[in-house]
């Protein structure tokens, strides 16, 4: 099976004091001022689009929903078509995670994962079982940030807490529909593995990871709040 769950870093950066802090991205920051209603990436394989990520933020009287949709359709050995839908809905306020809801088909396989904040806990509903976990832990998404100060994260395909490490590295120019821009990476190591990108002005703009055929994918922004060059 192909398997889209992240996997391995790619093309990692070394360690760098110029890159900005997760502390710096994250300061009096909404995802309407950083990305508008919504966030577009297409994802690449071997030179070839083979699928999409969109985000859709919506204000709410408390706080925000955002909607997301991952999508890819692969060709593997010229035999057989992989498919992956990965769909989140998820409410926030005042910064942190009120409840999620996420449905994944991962080639047939359905999963279905739930997090429902219970007080000072989160409460989560997973393929492998339930458990609770501290309140402001964060699931494993990149439009927010604060993400980037994390030191675990529930993963929203197999609902398992997944131990991380993230290291900076040193700014780098990275392509997007609307130009190449400056952008620092942020790689992670330990249960989740992969490289994600953010501006200076904390906005999430590529990552990149190995599926679990050991080849390369990675987002193209098409519409990341980026201005227009």
């Amino acid at each position: 099976m192909f398997g889209f769950v992240v996997e391995k870093v790619s093309g990692a950066s070394p360690a760098s004091t110029s890159s900005p802090s997760a502390g710096k991205l994250q300061s009096e920051w909404n995802p309407f001022d950083l990305y508008g209603q919504q966030l577009e990436f297409e994802i690449w394989r071997k030179g070839k689009q083979v699928g999409s990520h969109n985000i859709r933020f919506k204000k709410l009287e408390r706080g925000w929903e955002v909607n997301s949709q991952i999508q890819m359709s692969v060709e593997v050995f010229w035999v057989f078509t992989y498919e992956f839908l990965h769909e989140t809905t998820s409410h926030w306020q005042n910064g942190r995670l009120v409840h999620l809801r996420a449905t994944t088909n991962d080639n047939g396989d359905r999963t279905r994962v739930e997090i429902h904040r219970r007080g000072e806990e989160l409460e989560i509903q997973s393929p492998g079982g339930a458990y609770r976990t501290e309140w402001d832990t964060f699931p494993s998404i990149h439009w927010n940030p604060e993400v980037l100060d994390q030191q675990r994260l529930i993963n929203t395909i197999t609902g398992e807490l997944n131990e991380i490490q993230i290291e900076t590295g040193a700014a780098e120019m990275i392509k997007t529909a609307s130009g190449s821009i400056e952008a620092w990476p942020y790689r992670y190591s330990g249960d989740l593995e992969a490289q994600t990108w953010y501006d200076s002005h904390g906005r999430w703009v590529k990552i990149t990871f190995l599926g679990g055929d050991g080849s390369e994918l990675y987002y193209v922004c098409r519409r990341c709040g980026v201005p227009v060059q």
